[in-house]
């Protein structure tokens, strides 16, 4: 093959990956970013892109009991901080009936009277570390992205009824877009607890369908189209150019150790309408996170 053949084909490559570059970036930037929710105090150079440790909080809103359609509130609250040069992570997923720091109100309620900027805050109080990024989720609206993954394997850790299909517990089973749905909605005689780890198996089921879709460089193609309806359920201030890096790095495959902390506390209604947490659990779990930080 001649040296202008190979020439012709690598700028015929250049501009097809820069097109698909570029159109993925409008689909990001028309549908998913929402710069309107960062701070003037958040640092404009992503950690993400120095290989610096990060934190992300990811907030699932929904309505309330029985598909009222009330106030939405926060019903996951979960926080994913990642060291990249230890290739460690831990997850915190903290209970949304904590109080808050500063209001004698629960976590679900500081969504309810302001936004994600409001829950952030809390958080970062709570866990005396930095946020750099939040990302929030619309629960009730996941179905169309559900029906491009195909469903989602889920494992059934307690029997539960999903219409006319009664689960067994401690099984994976295939579900479809509408299952998953019923999944995540289903009113039960668990916890509130149970119910919020439901919808954050949800979420992290489907954050691991799009990293094993999008890291595969034969389906990135799919990534703009996939963007485009993102509009109607997810809302974030993690710019593109971060969001890309994220995504090409693949930094969650590449970890080597991944921890998940359960943060609630015990609730008694006719003593308070929230967690009372445990100091110690709380003490050791900032702790841990601190030391990821290297605070």
């Amino acid at each position: 093959m001649s040296l202008f053949i190979i020439m012709i084909i690598g700028v015929a490559i250049f501009f097809y990956l820069f097109t698909l570059y570029h159109d993925i970036g409008e689909a990001y930037r028309t549908s998913v970013e929402d710069v309107s929710l960062k701070e003037t105090d958040t640092p404009i150079d992503s950690p993400i892109n120095h290989h610096e440790t990060v934190t992300f909080l990811i907030v699932g809103v929904d309505y309330g009991h029985a598909g009222r359609l009330d106030e939405k509130r926060a019903n996951v609250i979960t926080t994913l901080t990642i060291n990249p040069s230890k290739k460690q992570s831990i997850q915190v997923n903290v209970s949304r009936l904590l109080k808050d720091t500063q209001q004698d109100v629960t976590l679900s309620h500081v969504y309810k009277n302001g936004n994600v900027m409001e829950i952030k805050q809390s958080v970062e109080e709570l866990l005396q570390i930095p946020i750099h990024h939040t990302v929030k989720i619309e629960l009730s609206e996941l179905r169309p992205l559900l029906d491009q993954l195909g469903g989602l394997k889920v494992k059934i850790e307690s029997p539960i009824q999903i219409g006319d299909q009664t689960y067994a517990a401690n099984q994976e089973v295939q579900m479809s877009s509408r299952e998953v749905m019923l999944y995540m909605q289903a009113q039960t005689d668990e916890s509130e607890w149970e119910h919020s780890k439901r919808e954050t198996q949800v979420l992290e089921q489907i954050s691991i369908a799009l990293f094993d879709k999008f890291s595969n460089v034969s389906r990135i193609t799919e990534l703009a189209a996939t963007l485009n309806e993102a509009e109607s359920w997810l809302i974030t201030d993690l710019k593109y150019e971060t969001f890309f890096n994220f995504i090409r790095e693949n930094y969650i495959k590449n970890l080597d150790q991944r921890s998940v902390i359960s943060l609630r506390g015990d609730y008694q209604a006719d003593e308070s309408p929230w967690e009372k947490i445990n100091e110690q659990w709380l003490d050791r779990t900032r702790s841990d996170l601190q030391e990821l930080v290297g605070q």
